[in-house]
Order: C-alpha cells, then structure tokens, then sequence
C-alpha cells in the first residue's frame, strides 16, 4: 500500500494498475526477446542487401494487420478484439519459432523478420487501447508513466538476459519459445481483465465510427500533418536501423557475438530512453515547451548522420580500418539515440498532440497513425531502400546523404505539426464560451431618450469614468438628432477642452439647422477664446483672483488650455476654493500634469467621493512623479481602505514603466486589495521576471491553500435545506478563489493558454477539464503543479481533499466546527456572505447554545454581523444580550435598536435580502456589489399607496426593487407600466407630479437613493453598466 501511494496510485485504482504493471513486463519480454531473435536469424541468413526488400514486405504486412485491427476496432467490442489479436500474435510467434523444430530454412528467418514490426504494433495498439479506457486522461497522466515501466523492465531484462543466454549454449531460434510464452501470459492476463472491467471494454460502436474510414481520416488537415510526421520519422528510424544491421552484418561475422551484442544494445538503448524520460523530458517540456522538444529528435539525428557521413566520406569505408571502427560506432550511437529518443521524447509529445484532438476521433486518429500510416511509412522505407540498393554505386554513405535530406524534411514538418497544434488549441478557445466583457455603450436607439436622461448620462460618465467623457461626446455627436446637441455643446463649454475644435468644425457639414448651426458657432468660438487668452497670465490671475465663482472656473478653463507650466501651478490656489465647482473645474485642468505640488492635491482628492473620479481622471499620464506621489499616499497611516483602492486603481494610468513593479509589490493573496493588484497588473500587463516568478510561485501556493480550505469547508458543510445556503455560498467561494488563482497564474504564464485552461474548466464536461488539466500539465511549473493540479481534476471531492492534505492542513469539520471556522476567518480570506450565511445557520443546529463566539460577534464592526449576533442571543438569553448590549457604545446600540424594529416591521432578515438581490441581477451581481444593496437600501412594506407623495421619496430620485406586490407607474391619469416581482423602478426624472407610482396590494419594496448609487459607480463597476441601462431604457 506505501509503495502506491508514493506512486500516487489511488486505493481504487490499485487493483487495474497492478494488472496492467503485470501485463507490461510480459509484452516487454516479448518484444525484447523477439526483436533480438528475428534480428539475429535474419542477419545469419541473409546478407544486408535484402534487408529493404524485407522491411517492404514488412510494411506491406503492417498495413494489412493494422487495417484489418482498425477494421474490426470499429465494429466487435473492444474487449473482444483484444483478447482475440493477443491470442493470433501468441500463435503466429509459437507457430514460427516451433517452425526451427522442422527446418532451419533462411525464409523462417525472414518470416520472423517481416512480422517483428506488424506484431509489436498490434500488440501495443492492443494494450494501450485497454489502458485509456479503463482510466481517463487525468488518471492517464499519472498511472501511464508507471505501466509503461513494466514494459521498459521487461525488455531490459529479456535483452540484457540474450548474452548470458548464448554463453551458455542457448540457441538464438529458441528466443521465440520466450516471446510465445510471454505473449501468452499477457493474453491470459487480458481475459481477467476483461472479466473485471467489462464496462468499460464493451462499449457499444457507434454508426459514424462504423463509417469512418481512413481516407476520412487523413482529410483532416491536422491529421495529415502528423501522418506525414510519423512517416518521416519511421523513414529516419528505417533507414538509421538499415544502416545499423548493414554495418554489424559486416562486424560481427559469428552470429552468436551478434545476438549478444544486439541484446546488449536493445537492453541499454532502453535503459537510456527511462533516463531521458525521466530526467531530460520533463526538464525540455519544462523549460523549452513543446516546440523544441520535438525538434531534439532532428536535431541530434542530424549530428550524428553529419559526423557519419564526414568519416565515411574522408577516410573510406575499409573494414579493417580504424575509420570503419570508428563509422560503426557513430551508426549504432545513431540507432541508440534514434529508438531511445524515439520512445522517450517523441512518442510521450506525440501523446500530447493527440490530446488536441476533438474526443470523438482521438482513439481512431491515434489507432490508424500509430498503426497503418506507421506500417505504410515501413513499406515506403523498404521501396525506397530497395531502389537504392540497385543502383550500382549506391554506398553506405550515399545512403547518410539521403538520411540527411530526410532528417531535414523532419525538421520542417516538426514545425509545421506545433503551428497545427498551437492553431488546435487556439480554435479550442474559440468554441469555448466566452466572458466577453460588455460594452458600456449606450443602446442602439439613443436618439429616442430625452435630453434630461442625456444630460444625466453625461453626469453619471463624469462620476464613474470621466477620462471616457470627451470620447463619449465626440461619437454621440455624431450618432445624435441636431436637436440633442444642445446638451453636449453645453457639456463641451463646461469642459472647456479645446481639442472639440477641430471635431465640432467637421460637424457643420452635416448639419442643416440655423439655430444647432449658431450653437455650434458659439461653442467654437467659446473654445477659440479660451485657446487665446491661455497664455495671459495677467488675464487668468484676474479671473482666479474674482470673487464671481463662475470668473474663477473660466480661469480654471484657462489654465487647462495653457502649456507655460508657471501658468499650471495657479490651480493650486483655486483647488483649495470653497465652491465645489471651482475645484472640479481645477482638477480638470490639471489633467496629465507632472508636478509634484498638483499631484499632491489630486491625490488628496481622492480620499473624496466627489472628486475622486476626476481626481483619477487627472493623474492619468502623470508619469514616474505621479507614481513616487501615489506609492507615499498609500504608505499614509490613518487613511482609509478605500482610499488605498482608489490608489492602487490610478497605478496603472499612470504610464510609468516601473508601474507594473510597484503594483506587484502590492501583490499580497491574503490581502483584501487582492483583486485590485491582479486587475492593474493585468491591466498593465506584467510580464514576470525570474525573482517575481519565484515570487509568484509562493503566491500561488498560498493562494492554492485559499481555494483547498474553501473546498473543504463545501466538502463538510451539509447539505440539509436549513444550512443550503451556507453550502451554495462554500461552493461560490470555492470557484471566486479559483479565478483568483488562475488570475495569479495569468502573470506568470501565458496569458491566452491560462484562459484556455479556464474556459475548458468552466465547460464542465469530464473531456473539457481533462483537457484543460492536460494543458496546464504542459507549461505549469513541476513544483506547482502538486498544489493546483488536484483543484482542478475531474475527481470527487473527498479524493481532492486527500490529494490536497499532503501539502494543506485540512482538518475534519462537525457542523458547528464549521460554523464557527467560517465565522471566525480572515476577512480577506473568505466572503462576508458566506459569514453572514454562516452565522445565521448556527440558529439551525439541533444543539443551539451561547458560546463565546457567538457574543464576540455582536462587538463585529460589521453592522449585518452584528445585528444576526445580537437576534440569536437574545433568543438563547435575553438577560445575556442586555448585559452585552450595555457595552456597546451609545451610537452602535441607536444603530442596533433601529435595525431590530426594521426587521419586527418587514420581517426580512440579511439572508433573505441577499437572496432577493441575487434575483434582481439575474446572478450577473458579484459578492460585493450585493452587499453593496444591502449596506445602502432601505426595506419597506406599503399598501395602496402613491410612493412619490411620501415624504420620504418627494422629489427625489430612487432606485427601488420590488419583492411583493407590483406598483403601477402612472403620468398624471394614463397608467405607463405596471413593475412586477424581480423588477427595478427607477424613479430618475420621475419623482415629481405628474408622475405617480401607487403600489398594488401589499407590496414590499427594497430603496436606495438615487444620489448615493451615483456618488459609488466610481467603486462599483457593475452600478455604472446597470445605471445606464436603466438610462436607456427610460
């Protein structure tokens, strides 16, 4: 049992992978002993000139055996054609070795020769084919490697043991007596196999697989790259192995000396491929990627044919010669490189092309590739060789130049195969579904809002994104009726920004009306005036010194236009006026200054709701001086987190290049800016170097930890319908820290192939997160992968948590340990939702006692908290929560009365109203922009009533949901539209006679002001897009 679980072998999957283990060291000892043996006999019996005509026939043989495989593939169970193609390959070895019994005819050897290649193809199709169906890809990944190291032990022992063997007499021919029995156990292995798995196996054929054949196949452009891949490498491996037998014919003259040194040889080429498997593949794929790793196998190929062919070339091809010794050696280091690389580089990235391809026809695609085009390229290889060989001067050299342009046509596809597979993964991500952002334009019939709606969509832009502001006006002039212009040539001469010029001058062409004409003329030349006294300093100094507020916004205007930098530094004294518009005005005209004394003031100004856009509007382009300003504020002590955020939002858009480091310097997971950092270094993005990737890798550890506590908290959180609330929020936290996690790995990585990974996540299905798994396994760091990897597997739960304990420690929880663990977390680390759910659940356990925790709570400086601490005490133990309520202060203990009526009166406790809040964004709605609506709106209950004849709503603007009842929305007597449950009224325009809005029935209705949502769109990016929905929809 140790000794799987250091294998990271499941409990359930001991059993199929022992079998499988078992089975490998047998098919390996076939292989090893047959390879040696057909090698042997043939070489004993003919000389090197028939070899290409046997590797022809052999090909020819290995397309007929494939196809037919593939043939009955698509049309008997599985299960069945296994245990049948095992038991035709132990009879066809046993009848050909028992055939020595009889006669030692020279064609016996070429039999064995000829079906050598056939059969070991068939046979391994055979058993991996068992393999991949019986675990999946991610099961794969793992438990491959391990199986295929019982084949590797195998033909290491059988090709090591040949020597030993034939010093002490054994006869070569009686190798097969070795295989036969070998093979024969593998197929009794396969009939318990199959009766263990039979699910599995016996899948039924579909009509289409029935169909397909392999011209259909090879029409598939990608398809057809890795054919002609495949042939050029098995044309390397035929040639580089016809060079091989043709110069050891020629060194070894006694057979027996051969077949020990081809056992030798086989044993240590296989034991080099488990040591560039183990040590150089994973570091190559690595560090280097795919790319490279399939162009290793050409490139050393290339060498060693180079070197070959020099040596020949110059110093002859004698066999007694030192030069001879010296070719031998570089062709059999060439077959040695060849077949170990072959198996230990190529054909594991081979695996991994063939998991680009769609599911459907990833089985029959590898199938037919490693079988019939495999056995095809065998039978072009012996024409091919055949032809050469009679041509007279034909030499073993000639024969290195061919392999040379052979090797260099290798290379070439090598290329073409990764552009093919990069493309397959790019086309992947484009039938994923995409998280397109939105636009926050304005809907297609804008020219049919009213001009106040207009002019409130220009004042919310200003509120919420005023560096979007001049662009706005610049395209809805053109895309606007004339009769809207007069909003926004107002908007323009409030801006006083003289780069409209220009635009408003192309705009005259295509108007006709005199009086928007004269309008437009007035703004250009409003404009223009402002472009020829900017420069008046004595001008400017008049209007910044008069005591008319609106003087002073004009000199505002003034400076703006101005470029003398002496000029500039006058906004300081008209930032410090006492008129908010002044100051706006002033802000505004400081836009993309590099002045230190500014950007002090602009800073300052974004600890002020009011300003703070305007304010992030003008640091925009401040440059290194902006940043130095910014990185003091945010060391402040005594400022506030929002503060802080808005900060760190400006980094970004400052355009210095050293932005990207101070905000990663800000990088902390268990921080509650977390998601502001990711978002600006994206936003900007940051490419890590070697420090910040070692860094990040901390980072994503930690963050890892994150998403595992979250797992576990779902895993033993339960599911009854009192607590299912608290589970659905687990389960919610769970994915938010994964995105989290992928936004980390984002900067340390490629960014599309991290998105990739995601999108194929989020599919669902068990083949998309395989897939997406089996990507991130290709370029994720060897030491990361441990704490990700399992996260994200199509596993259960329980097996995750398992995986996940050797690195996190995840402890069991009862329900009220989990309640309490939830409740008393980090802020950072977990949602207030989640804490809120969690402190309302304790109210569900069968054993509801006052504990510690629960009173610890009500001094929460978390309203919400507070007030679900403060019911459920005082339902244990009122004399308990009058004595804890005495220790409030005298402000919290108002704020806490106040609530509790609130909640006597409407019934609706914090749970309830974020469930009602999740409806109304059709869970568009993040965690923070919910428990926006829940800290900022009011409850209330009405019957009958006219809502804007409430003193409470007269004139002014609300944004209200309805959670019962409907209310009807009436201009004067005429009935407009009637709101029902799950809609928004937004009262914008509306909140004055002879508007009126009566409610029907008892009706319940959550309200906030109007104002309020404005003044935070600048936070909260999801109020600005719903906001101006609601606009456009007036």
């Amino acid at each position: 049992m140790r000794i799987y679980e250091a294998l990271n072998v499941r409990r359930d999957e001991i059993l199929p992978v022992s079998l499988f283990i078992f089975q490998s060291v047998f098919l390996g000892i076939f292989l090893g002993a047959f390879d040696v043996g057909a090698n042997t006999l043939f070489l004993k019996a003919f000389d090197s000139s028939m070899i290409s005509k046997a590797f022809a026939v052999s090909g020819l043989i290995g397309i007929g055996l494939t196809s037919l495989y593939t043939y009955f593939q698509a049309r008997i169970v599985f299960s069945r054609l296994s245990v049948i193609s095992l038991f035709v390959i132990f009879l066809i070895t046993f009848l050909l070795g028992f055939g020595y019994f009889f006669t030692d005819s020279k064609w016996l050897a070429f039999g064995l020769f000829i079906m050598m290649g056939p059969l070991n193809i068939v046979a391994l199709v055979g058993f991996w084919g068992t393999v991949s169906r019986i675990f999946d890809l991610r099961q794969g990944k793992r438990i491959f490697g391990i199986i295929d190291g019982g084949q590797v032990i195998g033909v290491i022992l059988s090709s090591w043991a040949v020597p030993f063997l034939v010093a002490s007499g054994f006869k070569t021919n009686n190798l097969l007596y070795i295989s036969a029995i070998s093979i024969f156990i593998s197929f009794v292995i396969q009939l318990f196999i199959t009766s263990l798995f039979p699910n599995q196996l016996k899948a039924k054929v579909t009509k289409e697989q029935k169909e397909s054949s392999f011209v259909d196949t090879i029409k598939i452009p990608y398809v057809r790259t890795m054919a002609i891949f495949v042939v050029l490498s098995m044309l390397v491996a035929f040639f580089v192995h016809y060079l091989f037998l043709a110069v050891a014919k020629t060194r070894f003259e006694n057979s027996d000396e051969l077949a020990k040194f081809l056992g030798g040889l086989m044993g240590t080429l296989t034991f080099v491929s488990i040591l560039v498997k183990t040590f150089v593949y994973g570091t190559l794929m690595k560090n280097y990627g795919l790319k490279v790793t399939l162009l290793v196998s050409p490139a050393i190929m290339a060498l060693l044919t180079i070197s070959a062919a020099l040596v020949g070339t110059f110093f002859g091809l004698a066999l007694e010669s030192a030069a001879f010794t010296f070719l031998f050696l570089l062709i059999s280091l060439s077959k040695l490189f060849q077949q170990a690389l072959k198996s230990s580089v190529e054909s594991p990235s081979l695996k991994m092309i063939y998991q680009s391809l769609d599911p459907s026809i990833r089985y029959e695609v590898q199938a037919r590739v490693d079988g019939t085009v495999n056995e095809m390229a065998a039978l072009f290889s012996g024409i091919l060789l055949t032809i050469f060989s009679l041509i007279s001067f034909f030499t073993i050299i000639h024969y290195t130049y061919v392999l040379l342009i052979i090797i260099a046509l290798w290379a070439f596809i090598t290329l073409y195969l990764y552009k093919g597979y990069r493309k397959t993964l790019q086309l992947t991500l484009l039938r994923t579904v995409r998280r397109d952002s939105k636009s926050t334009k304005v809907a297609e019939n804008f020219s049919d809002i009213s001009i106040e709606t207009l002019a409130e969509h220009l004042s919310i832009i200003e509120r919420s994104k005023p560096w979007n502001l001049v662009g706005f006006i610049k395209d809805k002039l053109f895309e606007l009726d004339s009769s809207k212009f007069s909003v926004l040539l107002n908007k323009i001469k409030d801006l006083g920004n003289t780069t409209f010029i220009n635009h408003l001058n192309k705009l005259k062409a295509r108007v006709s009306d005199k009086e928007v004409l004269k309008a437009i003329d007035d703004t250009i030349y409003f404009l223009n005036q402002i472009n020829a006294d900017c420069e008046d300093l004595n001008k400017i100094k008049g209007f910044i010194g008069s005591k008319s507020f609106e003087d002073r916004i004009y000199g505002a205007k003034l400076i703006g236009a101005s470029s003398n930098l002496e000029i500039k530094n006058n906004l300081t004294f008209l930032m410090r006026d006492l008129v908010p518009a002044v100051k706006k005005q002033a802000i505004l005209a400081a836009k993309g200054t590099k002045s230190k004394e500014l950007i002090i003031f602009l800073i300052d100004f974004l600890d002020k709701d009011q300003y703070a856009p305007l304010a992030h509007a003008a640091l925009i382009g401040s440059g290194e001086t902006g940043l130095e300003m910014l990185e003091l504020a945010y060391q402040r002590t005594n400022v506030s987190d929002v503060f802080r955020e808005r900060v760190i939002r400006v980094i970004p858009d400052t355009g210095s290049l050293i932005a990207p480091s101070a905000l990663f310097s800000k990088l902390s997971v268990k921080s509650n800016h977390s998601s502001i950092v990711l978002e600006g270094l994206l936003k900007v993005n940051f490419v890590a170097d070697v420090k910040d990737k070692l860094n990040l890798n901390h980072k994503l550890i930690e963050q890892a930890g994150i998403c595992a506590w979250n797992l576990n908290a779902f895993y033993y959180c339960p599911s009854d319908s009192n607590i299912l609330y608290l589970k659905n929020e687990l389960d919610s936290e769970f994915h938010k820290s994964i995105h989290q996690l992928f936004d980390l790995l984002k900067l340390a990585y490629d960014k599309n192939s991290i998105e990739a990974v995601l999108e194929n996540l989020e599919a669902g299905t068990g083949q998309s997160i395989a897939f997406a798994v089996e990507l991130i396994d290709t370029f994720v760091d060897e030491d990361i992968k441990p704490y990700v990897v399992p996260l994200l597997e199509d596993n259960s739960i329980s097996n995750k948590i398992w995986a996940l304990q050797n690195y996190f420690p995840l402890r069991e929880f009862d329900t009220d340990g989990l309640l309490k663990a939830v409740i008393n977390r980090d802020n950072n680390l977990i949602g207030k939702q989640a804490k809120i759910y969690a402190l309302n659940a304790f109210q569900q356990l069968e054993k509801f006692d006052l504990s510690a925790d629960l009173v610890a709570q009500m001094f929460n400086t978390d309203k919400v908290l507070r007030q679900i601490s403060a019911q459920l005490i005082e339902r244990i133990d009122n004399t308990q929560y009058l004595s804890t309520k005495k220790r409030l202060g005298d402000k919290l203990r108002v704020d806490l009365d106040r609530q509790l009526n609130n909640l006597q009166i409407t019934g609706l406790t914090a749970t309830d109203r974020i469930n009602f809040f999740k409806t109304c964004f059709n869970g568009t709605a993040d965690e923070r922009d919910i428990l926006f609506m829940l800290y900022q709106s009011n409850a209330i209950k009405l019957n009958q009533t006219d809502i804007i004849e409430l003193e409470l709503f007269k004139g002014k603007a609300h944004i209200m949901f309805v959670e019962t009842g409907s209310v009807s929305l009436f201009n004067g007597q005429d009935l407009v539209i009637t709101y029902g449950v799950g809609d928004v009224v937004n009262t914008f325009n509306k909140s004055n006679q002879p508007w009126r809005l009566i409610t029907q029935g008892n009706t319940t209705l959550h309200y906030i002001d109007y104002e309020k949502v404005a003044n935070s769109l600048y936070d909260n990016n999801f109020l600005v897009k719903y906001i101006e929905k609601q606009l456009v929809n007036e």
